[in-house]
């Protein structure tokens, strides 16, 4: 299940009624606070294409708003991020094979200690699994304290993709890792 909740106050703003129709095409609950303080909570469910188009849409109209959260899994994220990571997910779904989209190979090609900068010497294959946070695989190498998998797992939580419903079940990519990394994970 991938679940998305957006929460959004009431305002005088001419955008609130298009807010609470888009907030409606998922499920809508309303928090009545005071008279004069209610709050919006708008959940969608991923899986269904209509309610992830329906996502985008009220994503896309809160990104400017500051006092507008979402939420997925327990974690507050930021609107800007999980607009990028709702339009890549919704691009994906486009292809056959969602790990040939999501999914790609990449080489620890350097040691970082102490500040000193090495060539690693015999570059170790990475697979993975998010290119959308393509910029937090940097800093994955063997020596790091964790596995690899628990190195990628913090890697995509950083990037804020680790929601994305591509990413909810890596037990493919951990077998596909581990058959690359050849049993370094």
């Amino acid at each position: 299940m991938s679940l998305l909740t957006f929460r959004f106050r009431h305002s005088r703003s001419d955008e609130l009624p298009w807010l609470i129709e888009l907030a409606k095409r998922g499920e809508l609950r309303q928090q009545v606070l005071s008279p004069k303080q209610i709050v919006y909570e708008a959940a969608f469910e991923l899986s269904d294409p209509l309610l992830l188009t329906a996502a985008i849409s009220l994503a896309t109209a809160l990104v400017h708003d500051k006092k507008a959260e979402v939420f997925a899994g327990g974690q507050a994220l930021k609107i800007p991020q999980v607009l990028q990571v709702l339009r890549c997910y919704q691009q994906s779904q486009q292809v056959e094979d969602a790990r040939v989209y999501c999914w790609f190979q990449t080489a620890f090609r350097f040691d970082v200690t102490f500040a000193t900068l090495t060539l690693d010497d015999d570059p170790k294959p990475l697979l993975y699994p998010c290119r959308q946070s393509a910029n937090q695989a940097l800093g994955i190498h063997t020596e790091q304290l964790g596995t690899i998998v628990q190195q990628v797992e913090a890697s995509l939580l950083r990037a804020g993709t680790r929601w994305c419903p591509r990413l909810a079940d890596l037990t493919d990519w951990k077998l596909e890792a581990s058959a690359v990394m050849k049993g370094r994970l």
